[in-house]
């Protein structure tokens, strides 16, 4: 009689970046390594029958069985990373001059506004910005002038800041 569980060692941890939303699709977990003392075929599956995750980190339990029914289980993690979005603000002048810490940037998506969710993003001295995990999709950038005295968006600024450098 063999009492003794096969060994089972999960593959690689997982990290992908969202590209559906904010899931990642199509996420390949690997196969498990498995070893037993036991004659005959060890068998596995896992608990995540989806190729799909969402934002964030899932943990996979691996489990084998032997021939002679001795089970085991190994973990791997799968985590899914939004995306960064960064960029410059600039007048739109001859010389794209940064705004200068100037504005407030917010990401919007279908009228609502997305990130950050709470609160602002001031662009730096040097009118960058940048937002992390962020979900995959198509976003409207909205800036705002902030009670900064070393200037503000002006009524024609406001109409020619047109020119984005986003990563």
């Amino acid at each position: 009689i063999d009492n003794t569980p096969p060994t089972i060692t999960p593959p690689a941890n997982v990290t992908v970046y969202t590209n559906s939303g904010c899931t990642a699709t199509g996420v390949t977990l690997g196969t498990p390594g498995l070893s037993d003392n036991c004659s005959g075929t060890v068998s596995f599956s896992n608990d995540q029958a989806s190729t799909t995750y969402p934002l964030g980190t899932t943990t996979v339990t691996w489990t084998a069985s032997d021939a002679c029914g001795n089970p085991a289980t190994a973990t791997q993690t799968v985590t899914v990373l939004g995306a960064t979005v960064s960029g410059t603000v600039k007048y739109y002048n001859t010389a794209l001059t940064p705004m200068y810490n100037v504005v407030n940037v917010e990401l919007w998506q279908g009228g609502i506004k997305k990130y950050p969710v709470s609160g602002t993003v001031s662009t730096t001295s040097t009118g960058y910005y940048e937002f992390t995990g962020v979900c995959s999709g198509d976003y409207d950038v909205k800036i705002s002038a902030t009670k900064s005295t070393i200037g503000a968006v002006n009524s024609t600024d406001a109409a020619q800041v047109n020119y984005w450098s986003v990563n």
